[in-house]
């Protein structure tokens, strides 16, 4: 299986992606950022091998729910943590019945998000 050194980060808020981007700036890992489901989709379907990826529960095309279902679908064994404004979510136990790493509560994610991202082999 193929490693990768990137982060792909999927949130709809632009100050979202890049705060998350400047806090992941200070360790090794790259960063790749998308402001839809429908384009991150897209860089899976071209064939980018992530880390992970941190998702917003709430996203506009397509929610992290269903972005979790496409990947099963597709057979990518991909981790992922869920952030959500919205705690505790109705949506909260179908994310960890996907599998979902952690579920986030915005915005004060700060060095959490950090510490799980390195329990990932």
């Amino acid at each position: 299986m193929q490693k990768s050194n990137t982060i792909a980060i999927v949130d709809n808020h632009e100050l979202v992606r890049d705060s998350l981007k400047s806090l992941l700036d200070t360790t090794l890992w790259d960063t790749e950022l998308f402001e839809s489901s429908v384009k991150f989709l897209a860089r899976i379907d071209e064939g980018k091998i992530f880390k992970c990826a941190i998702l917003d529960l709430y996203l506009e095309e397509l929610n992290a729910i269903e972005i979790m279902e496409v990947l099963i679908e597709q057979d990518k064994n991909l981790p992922v943590v869920v952030l959500t404004a919205i705690y505790p979510s109705p949506l909260a136990g179908r994310v960890v019945e996907l599998g979902a790493i952690e579920i986030l509560q915005k915005p004060s994610i700060g060095n959490q998000i950090i510490n799980i991202i390195k329990t990932l082999s």
